[in-house]
């Protein structure tokens, strides 16, 4: 039986971007201890992969769903996908030194946080996803999401010097801090609705861990440092 637990759709759905996007993370940090030039040329192999399949060359959000041939299977943008995406390439393109593949990676880290900022509210909360073959937008606002929003914004800081980065940092923080954070009990609140009220889902589980925010600490930390 197919594992539809990915998300997928559709039979015909056989590469799904948020595979690729950590086994990319995966890779890289990898490379950080093992930098042999057989884990440099799968390392770049995906970083291309991501360049030239991976991201849409109109809107510069990624695709989702593929077909074995790289053809696109559904419609959804998701905006914390994207945002993720955007520091977690330009990490790996770092990591092998390459000026012309950094100057590439780059230019297309911006275009997909720009991109991302289609889900990034005035209040600095990120939405989910949109499906556009429907137009259907998903409101809830989920703690991963959330976090790597803040990653994505000061990777994009660092790299343009734009203030307007950065202060979707502090917003999306203080969104953070003023919802998701149980400052009572502990820990991070699972999803958030539309008007700022937790869910009652747990606070850890079988996709749900402290992964996306405890990395987005030590990211902070290490960044401002």
């Amino acid at each position: 039986m197919r594992d539809r637990l990915i998300g997928e759709s559709s039979d015909e759905v056989e590469k799904t971007m948020n595979t690729h996007l950590h086994i990319m993370e995966a890779y890289a940090n990898l490379y950080r201890v093992w930098p042999e030039e057989r884990m440099a040329e799968r390392l770049r192999n995906l970083v291309e992969i991501f360049l030239d399949e991976i991201t849409d060359q109109k809107t510069y959000h990624l695709i989702c769903f593929q077909d074995r041939n790289w053809n696109t299977v559904g419609a959804i943008d998701s905006y914390g996908h994207d945002i993720e995406a955007s520091w977690l390439l330009y990490e790996a393109a770092h990591l092998l030194g390459d000026p012309g593949l950094i100057a590439r990676v780059k230019e297309v880290s911006v275009k997909i946080a720009n991109a991302a900022a289609e889900g990034l509210m005035p209040d600095g909360s990120m939405l989910t996803e949109k499906d556009n073959s429907t137009g259907h937008i998903s409101t809830r606002r989920s703690w991963w999401e959330q976090a790597e929003t803040v990653v994505g914004y000061l990777n994009a800081y660092e790299l343009t010097g734009s203030e307007a980065y950065l202060a979707n940092v502090m917003n999306s923080w203080n969104y953070i801090d003023g919802h998701f954070v149980d400052h009572k009990n502990g820990g991070w609140f699972s999803y958030v609705s539309e008007s700022g009220e937790p869910g009652r889902g747990d606070k850890a589980g079988f996709w749900i861990c402290p992964y996306h925010n405890g990395r987005m600490c030590l990211e902070v930390i290490e960044r401002i440092k």
